[in-house]
């Protein structure tokens, strides 16, 4: 399970007793995973720049929308990479 640590109960702070939870480092990530590897990312800016598609042939060949390699380029543009 990872390392745990003790934590108050939340319900009330003067409570005495405490519970053990994973910390926040080592617990599993939520959420909503993301639709293009950062390789695949690499691949669309490389492709873009070289012109060897626009946006919504680079959307099909990747099967994803067309806004979500016009996000990829405005963030490498940008120069915060993406994640």
């Amino acid at each position: 399970m990872g390392c745990l640590r003790r934590v108050r109960a939340r319900h009330d702070p003067r409570a005495d007793h405490e519970r053990v939870s994973p910390c926040p480092q080592c617990r599993p990530a939520t959420g909503r995973r993301p639709s293009l590897t950062s390789q695949q990312r690499a691949e669309i800016i490389t492709k873009a720049e070289s012109g060897q598609g626009s946006p919504s042939q680079l959307a099909s060949l990747f099967r994803v929308s067309r806004s979500t390699v016009q996000r990829v380029l405005r963030e490498h543009r940008q120069g915060r990479g993406g994640a």
